[in-house]
């Protein structure tokens, strides 16, 4: 049996060689994880942006359950939607949309929206309410919240008054 020993010569640079190959694939690495992270700080100003608008079109919400004159009485005209917030509630029509003036909550943020009549119905089951005396009067409301950056964010929602 012959053994055969391989004698390297003139192996001069192999070293530098190898040390560019590693530092070549770490600068890879390394550029791959920064454009990582930007796509990810991206995305996390994104989802904040659209919870922003989110919340406020949830305020808008709120906004209608607080003034009833939204959706009262003078709010039964089927096919006409009530806009709002209004200019100047005591004087402006709420069916012109050009007469609302989006409320302003601060950091670029801000809500408008309509609520719709859409028709009278029976009072749910188990409401307390007599069917034979009470009506249920339902509305469709679209709530748009504004945020920074010129985004926005619509929630629709159905809901129902009790009256005659």
């Amino acid at each position: 049996m012959q053994i055969l020993a391989i004698n390297y010569k003139d192996q001069n640079g192999s070293a530098t060689l190898l040390a560019l190959m590693v530092l070549s694939l770490l600068t890879i690495m390394g550029l791959s994880g920064a454009r990582t992270g930007s796509v990810e700080m991206e995305i996390a100003g994104n989802d904040t942006l659209n919870k922003l608008n989110f919340f406020s079109a949830e305020a808008s919400r709120a906004y209608v359950m607080m003034n009833p004159d939204v959706y009262g009485a003078g709010n039964i005209d089927s096919g006409t939607p009530h806009f709002f917030p209004l200019n100047d509630p005591a004087n402006d029509d709420p069916t012109n949309p050009a007469n609302v003036a989006p409320f302003n909550m601060g950091n670029n943020q801000s809500f408008s929206g309509s609520v719709q009549y859409t028709g009278p119905t029976s009072p749910p089951r188990a409401s307390g309410y007599d069917t034979s005396s009470f009506r249920a009067h339902q509305y469709a409301m679209t709530c748009t919240g504004s945020g920074p950056r010129n985004t926005s964010q619509q929630i629709r929602a159905g809901f129902y008054r009790i009256g005659l």
